[in-house]
């Protein structure tokens, strides 16, 4: 089945109105809130005094309205008492200055005593409702890594950093060789010259800040454990979670959803719709054997952006379809009420300050009604034939040295997924590790760090039949962060059937740097590729083919009729390397793949910012969802005919979608 719900903070209105909520909440069509997850000061107001009565009345409430609860465990919020007890709970930032007392997430999750305090709580929480029939399941603490949280800097963190490059290198000489760390006179003597990367005068070694990053990744992964440890000893049934936070880039989310039922993540990015659509597919590949939640949705105007704009008529409807047809199995909104006192004051609920229906609050109620009439979507599955590798390693070497101040692993990554939705074919995510065998096309953006066993991988994919399009910056490191004594790509180079010999970080068009001298020069760097002139930018890699079949050619600039993109054949399938990064290029090399590799778009065309996903029953049936989350009128041309489910409407060859305009199509 479907979970419908809403986030709700019954602790901070009075008793005599949670009736009145739950039944408005069942009325619009919920079945599931989320609870307590900041509520740790009510729960143990003094150490070792608990105090569950508030809370168990609250899920009394709402289960006489048939409604389920999640839990929170409240450990992203500890209390005053707490942190007045030993201050060195409180996390330490890159400056060395020990953060305060007064927001949330103030703990470093390496500090002993935090950890015996987090494990009580959760287990007294879990012992409490072990048997209670409403309590679905749990959240584990809220937002990991929130609010630059993820990376403490304090003597606790120190001695867990050196433990963890104890277990992964064995020895100081090993970790001397493979950093480099003869580079500046870095070489460490002994293990406690090795230190978290605190503000220096210049820049930290590079493989010592991957290792810090994968470090304190890991750091929040093994604390999230503990406490899913600890509730699956309790009950193994319970369905446990964590909000994710979309593209946030601090912890490992393959890592932090390994030990997680399911993964759902807290969805605001929806007032910008591509930005939506590649995070729930993003979300969707981090545990793909599994559908996810989004556990907050947003439901109308936030309240921490530069400006925060109102929801239009129609978004909080499109919003949740989106979400569902994505792969969401449940969309629970944040919040229930607007906050009367708090930081976010101004952050929308489905009711206002004066606990008044809004409009978001009708279409919520929408929403539960056209679910309740689709029940036949639960248990359906998105199924892709295209994918695009993602990994957090990838994404820290960029962080650490971009060599362009502009060049976004992520929004590179973000790139390639929209111009394969604007040839109609959805996408997942995957880890390059991952079998990828069920994938036609297969897309590598920025694919920089590299081993044998990863190049091994991708080889076997291609061989057997797999197309793979990798974009710039491939194979140029290894997994230390050291460059290769060859030429990029690398351990790839024979997959691909060439080297890079060179690469250019490339300036906007019109202007120029070179030689730090302010003189505007045309720096725009065309390609041609198919018959067409596609303007680069960012970044080119010159391209030395060895083997390699030339598909496209530089256009203009010094390196006008070099290779910009390749192609190699081995075994049943090929390798293609795009040598520029840019929307037109990456469009049209995306097109002619699909095209290639014998991908069927699930449309005939579709109007950029359209977006169109399609869910498979078990049984095989498809369901087609066609959104317009844009301002804009757009239109797709169907592939086959079909019916609107939500209005019996049979719908042949173009369809037009007005604002926020919602199609679910049973193909005929």
């Amino acid at each position: 089945m479907f979970r419908y719900g809403v986030d709700y903070y019954p602790e901070q209105w009075p008793k005599e109105r949670w009736p009145i909520d739950a039944l408005m909440m069942r009325k619009a069509g919920l079945n599931v809130v989320r609870l307590a997850e900041f509520a740790w000061a009510k729960l143990e107001p003094a150490p070792g005094v608990y105090d569950f009565t508030w809370l168990d009345e609250a899920i009394a409430t709402l289960r006489a309205e048939g409604i389920s609860v999640i839990l929170g465990t409240p450990t992203a919020t500890p209390p005053n008492w707490m942190t007045q007890q030993d201050a060195t709970i409180l996390p330490v930032g890159k400056d060395g200055s020990r953060k305060s007392h007064g927001s949330r997430r103030h703990y470093c999750v390496n500090h002993p005593g935090y950890q015996e305090s987090s494990q009580q709580i959760v287990r007294v929480m879990a012992e409490h409702y072990r048997n209670h029939p409403a309590v679905i399941g749990w959240q584990i603490d809220n937002e990991f890594g929130c609010h630059d949280t993820t990376r403490c800097y304090c003597p606790n963190c120190d001695a867990a950093f050196r433990g963890w490059l104890k277990a992964k290198y064995g020895s100081l000489d090993s970790l001397n060789e493979k950093w480099g760390t003869v580079f500046w006179s870095l070489t460490f003597q002994n293990w406690n010259q090795v230190i978290t990367p605190r503000q220096t005068v210049a820049d930290w070694h590079p493989s010592l800040l991957l290792d810090y990053y994968r470090f304190a990744s890991y750091a929040n992964v093994a604390y999230q454990k503990m406490q899913v440890d600890i509730l699956r000893s309790v009950r193994a049934d319970w369905q446990i979670t964590h909000n994710f936070m979309g593209g946030f880039n601090d912890i490992d989310y393959y890592n932090l959803a390994k030990d997680l039922d399911f993964v759902s993540w807290d969805n605001y990015l929806a007032p910008h719709p591509p930005a939506a659509a590649v995070t729930h597919d993003l979300m969707r590949g981090f545990k793909p054997e599994r559908n996810f939640w989004v556990m907050e949705q947003q439901c109308g105007q936030v309240n921490w952006k530069g400006i925060n704009e109102l929801a239009r008529p129609g978004q909080v409807r499109l919003w949740a379809w989106q979400d569902i047809a994505h792969g969401a199995d449940g969309v629970v909104y944040f919040r229930w009420r607007a906050a009367r006192f708090g930081p976010e004051l101004y952050h929308s609920g489905l009711l206002n300050h004066g606990a008044e229906p809004t409009r978001s609050y009708e279409e919520a109620a929408q929403v539960g009604k056209e679910l309740a009439e689709l029940k036949d979507l639960a248990g359906s599955r998105v199924a892709n034939q295209v994918a695009i590798l993602f990994d957090y390693d990838q994404n820290w070497a960029t962080e650490i040295q971009r060599h362009h101040q502009d060049f976004d692993y992520v929004m590179y990554a973000a790139e390639w997924h929209q111009v394969f939705a604007a040839a109609g074919v959805p996408v997942d995510f995957a880890h390059p590790k991952a079998d990828l065998r069920q994938y036609k096309l297969v897309a590598a953006p920025a694919l920089q760090l590299v081993d044998a066993g990863l190049a091994a991988h991708l080889k076997a994919y291609v061989e057997q039949g797999g197309m793979l399009v990798a974009g710039v910056r491939l194979g140029c490191r290894d997994p230390f962060n050291v460059c290769f004594a060859e030429q990029p790509p690398g351990p790839l180079a024979p997959l691909f059937g060439l080297h890079v010999a060179e690469f250019d970080a490339l300036p906007a068009p019109g202007q120029s740097v070179l030689g730090g001298l302010p003189h505007v020069v045309d720096r725009t760097l065309a390609v041609e590729f198919k018959g067409m002139r596609c303007e680069a930018r960012l970044w080119a890699d010159i391209l030395r083919p060895e083997g390699a079949e030339v598909l496209g050619t530089f256009a203009s600039q010094f390196y006008a009729g070099q290779p910009a993109v390749t192609r190699n054949k081995v075994g049943k399938g090929q390798a293609v390397y795009v040598g520029a990064a840019g929307v037109q290029l990456q469009g049209a090399v995306a097109a002619w793949a699909v095209a290639e590799a014998g991908v069927a778009p699930v449309v005939d065309a579709v109007t950029p910012g359209i977006d169109v996903q399609v869910r498979v029953s078990p049984s095989g049936e498809r369901t087609l969802f066609v959104l317009n989350p844009t301002e804009m009128t757009g239109a797709v041309d169907l592939a086959v005919p079909g019916v609107d489910r939500l209005t019996g409407q049979r719908l042949v060859d173009r369809v037009t979608l007005p604002p926020f305009a919602v199609r679910i199509i049973r193909p005929e």
